[in-house]
């Protein structure tokens, strides 16, 4: 069973959470395709990332890390970016995971027409093959938000969000002002009922 799989399981069961979605980028087909530029430094062929938020709310970072850190109980998480107060500023932690999901065996024949350039090391007769291996990987992805509202603005920017959801020039994928996620979302229950 894949690295994904497992995860993805072990998210659809914990129910401390909501999955409010996940966004994909695939690149194995373009191995198809065309020679890739050189230049490509990702490592990554796949890549997804799951946008998870607390069913309940929560609202400091040792909630959301606690709550982190039981995502994925008995699965191997190569990176784990933890939640952090920086003067006043909850920068949100995620789950960072990477698995092989295959390889890429690379051949190339060069030709040379100059009977002068025979000689050159590694070519014999004009002629030099070069073999390359690579191997391919997924990249999994988890970011935690403190609730599924937010979650969702940050999922779908595009969505019309009720009043006491908007974060007025605060709303950020990578962090909140404690002070400003703690006046929006201070009683969620409570709130939604104005």
């Amino acid at each position: 069973m894949s690295m994904l799989s497992l995860v993805s399981d072990a998210l659809q069961k914990n129910t401390e959470i909501v999955i409010v979605g996940h966004r994909e980028k695939n690149s194995v087909k373009e191995l198809l395709t065309i020679i890739e530029d050189p230049r490509n430094t990702n490592p990554y062929r796949h890549e997804i990332y799951f946008f998870v938020a607390s069913k309940t709310g929560l609202y400091t970072v040792d909630d959301l890390q606690k709550l982190m850190e039981s995502l994925l109980p008995g699965v191997n998480q190569t990176d784990l970016i933890g939640f952090e107060d920086i003067n006043g500023w909850m920068k949100f932690g995620s789950i960072n995971m990477e698995e092989e999901i295959g390889e890429e065996l690379i051949s190339e024949k060069i030709f040379l027409y100059d009977p002068e350039l025979f000689s050159i090391e590694g070519f014999s007769d004009g002629k030099a093959l070069i073999e390359k291996k690579q191997t391919l990987k997924r990249k999994i992805v988890i970011k935690l938000f403190p609730n599924i509202e937010y979650a969702r603005m940050i999922f779908n920017p595009n969505l019309q969000i009720v009043k006491k959801d908007i974060i007025a020039h605060g709303l950020n994928p990578d962090g909140i002002s404690i002070l400003r996620l703690q006046r929006v979302f201070d009683d969620p229950i409570q709130e939604s009922a104005k």
